[in-house]
């Protein structure tokens, strides 16, 4: 058996995978849709008196954002930018083209680059008429460009266990702040706290967040929220400056940098008593994006990423294997 962290571009999802006696790699854990793992380095339960005593810790409430901070209001004239939605249903696609490579545990060397089929997904997203009404969002369908393959096939697992073609309810205020969230197929939350985590880490990185203050071209302001990544807890930094500005259209960069430093991960479809240690999780995006103040989401353009993922695998009775996994690519972005 062997473990594999496998980052996706769009995810970022930490995976397992079991290795048959046949050598067929099978997929297991939160990419197959089963248990989602759980972080044991945060309280789960509180013993008040050994033996007697044991209640549930409280639910760790993400994301939580921790900073928000103006760094630079920019030069000229200045003005409040807000989001002004158009009522009626828009289309925002998403276009990721990555090349992996894995650590081999017999050499300790990394393999060889590979292209993976590009993975098209996104979001189909109903503007009601009124802005104090929730959006309703729909996640499409997870499409290959081309012939899957195995590997191919675990960037989209996560999606389409916990999201593809569910309706939620989002609300994005007219800051592009997140609210709350409402799965319409679960409305009281029972069995949706993972897609949840997952649609919430995906829509950080396609939504932008505005100032409160009147800003100019040349601003520069940043966003620091803790999030959950599947398994692992991770913290992003967000810098956006803004470029330019028309009325329907504002032109950004875009930097952002999330990082999970060590922590222990149990997955319950792994053997009892085995675990995976996150030793470090990188992933960044860059690029100039633009935005249309009628639409939520990122209009057009175009994220490089780059992503890395070091774990550790302990078996009962077994050596501990190393992991580690590189990610490069693209993400495009589209809207019709």
């Amino acid at each position: 058996m062997r473990v594999l962290a496998v980052l996706a571009a769009t995810c970022a999802l930490l995976a397992c995978r079991t290795r048959d006696s046949d050598g067929t790699a099978t997929a297991t854990g939160s990419d197959s849709g089963s248990a989602v793992p759980v972080v044991t380095g945060m309280p789960r339960t509180l013993q008040l008196e050994p033996g007697k005593v044991t209640m549930k810790a409280p639910p760790i409430e993400l994301p939580k954002q921790e900073l928000f901070e103006l760094l630079d209001a920019g030069k000229g004239a200045r003005q409040a930018m807000r989001y002004k939605l158009a009522p009626g249903e828009v289309e925002h696609g998403v276009e990721t083209r990555i090349e992996t490579r894995q650590l081999d545990p017999a050499t300790g060397k990394l393999g060889g680059k590979l292209a993976l089929p590009a993975i098209r997904d996104g979001f189909a997203i109903i503007a009601p008429p009124s802005p104090k009404e929730p959006l309703l969002v729909r996640a499409l369908a997870a499409e290959l460009d081309g012939k899957p393959t195995p590997v191919a096939e675990q960037y989209v697992a996560a999606w389409r266990a916990k999201l593809q073609n569910r309706r939620i309810d989002v609300t994005l205020d007219e800051r592009g702040q997140l609210g709350p969230i409402v799965f319409k197929d679960d409305p009281d939350h029972q069995r949706s706290a993972a897609a949840k985590d997952e649609l919430v880490q995906r829509l950080l990185a396609v939504t932008i967040p505005l100032p409160d203050k009147p800003i100019a071209v040349g601003a520069r302001w940043q966003v620091k929220t803790v999030l959950r990544q599947g398994a692992a807890y991770v913290k992003q930094t967000a810098d956006y400056t803004l470029l330019g500005r028309t009325a329907t259209r504002w032109k950004l960069h875009v930097k952002l940098l999330r990082v999970a430093e060590e922590q222990t991960i149990v997955d319950p479809a792994l053997p009892r008593g085995a675990s995976v240690e996150l030793l470090g999780m990188f992933k960044q995006l860059e690029g100039d994006v633009e935005l249309d103040p009628r639409r939520p989401l990122i209009a057009a353009g175009t994220y490089t990423v780059e992503s890395r993922t070091h774990a550790k695998l302990k078996l009962p009775g077994k050596p501990t294997t190393e992991q580690y996994v590189e990610d490069l690519g693209t993400i495009t972005f589209r809207t019709k």
